[in-house]
């Protein structure tokens, strides 16, 4: 006889689950790490853009030059405002998606060990018998003789 898990489809179906969402976790930290790169890159052009306003001003701007640096600051502050409020956003996502796999994981293995419980029984009744068949197959064989 042949060993049978009537929920194999299920254990399937949970193991594909689970490598779907290790795949988007992946590409979500992936994202954040981009976005964080961001972040950083406007915030040292930022400080570049600081300490050359404040050589421009040392040497003397006009008014023009500093209405443009203004401009840059407030700009590239609202910039980073949106660029920190959507790292948080994706930074509660990369959370949902770990805590969904986590989730999927426990789901799989409880399908597992109920899969390894069933087998060892379904081996255990196997040998049993088969046990029953051999003595059946030594008390013929006593009682033919």
């Amino acid at each position: 006889m042949k060993f049978r898990f009537n929920l194999e489809t299920v254990l399937n179906w949970k193991r594909g689950l689970e490598e779907q969402s290790r795949i988007l976790l992946v590409r979500k930290i992936e994202e954040l790490k981009k976005q964080e790169a961001r972040i950083q890159s406007l915030i040292r052009k930022r400080i570049d853009k600081y300490r050359e306003f404040k050589e421009r001003l040392q040497k003397g701007m006009d008014s023009n030059e500093y209405i443009i640096f203004q401009q840059f600051s407030e700009q590239s502050y609202e910039d980073l405002l949106k660029l920190m409020k959507s790292k948080n956003h994706q930074e509660n996502e990369v959370d949902k998606e770990r805590k969904n796999l986590t989730e999927i994981i426990k789901e799989r293995k409880i399908l597992e060990r109920l899969k390894e419980k069933r087998l060892k029984r379904f081996i255990y009744q196997e040998e049993k018998y088969e046990q029953k068949l051999l003595d059946e197959f030594v008390i013929r064989e006593k009682s033919h003789r």
